[in-house]
């Protein structure tokens, strides 16, 4: 095994000041609606790159987002049905966690694509 990749890479790419919102679990409004409810913000280690937007019809995103991959050696958690996702905040703004490129049971690091919320 060649060992961990984002490692590696953090030696000469420097980290994002990043903040991560864990996902605890839904409560219900008083309205009966299901609310995500997040966890205190942390700092964590993480590269936060943008994707060219020529690429978001190949990828079949939306031209009216902006989204970003989260590289990071945490296990972080995307959306699911009937759930939510962590959060990212990096430069004052809010992204919840769709896909994710999860190689951290092999190789200890994720990539997750991000939308701005």
């Amino acid at each position: 095994m060649i060992g961990n990749l984002y490692n590696m890479a953090r030696s000469v790419i420097p980290s994002d000041n990043v903040q991560l919102e864990k996902f605890l679990g839904n409560t219900t409004n008083d309205v009966g609606q299901k609310v995500p409810s997040c966890d205190t913000p942390i700092s964590i280690d993480g590269s936060f790159q943008t994707i060219d937007s020529s690429l978001y019809e190949k990828l079949g995103l939306d031209f009216n987002k902006h989204y970003r991959v989260l590289y990071t050696n945490e296990n972080l958690t995307e959306i699911d049905r009937d759930t939510s996702s962590d959060r990212i905040l990096y430069q004052g703004e809010k992204y919840q966690l769709l896909d994710k490129s999860d190689w951290f049971n092999y190789n200890g690091w994720i990539g997750v694509l991000c939308v701005r919320l």
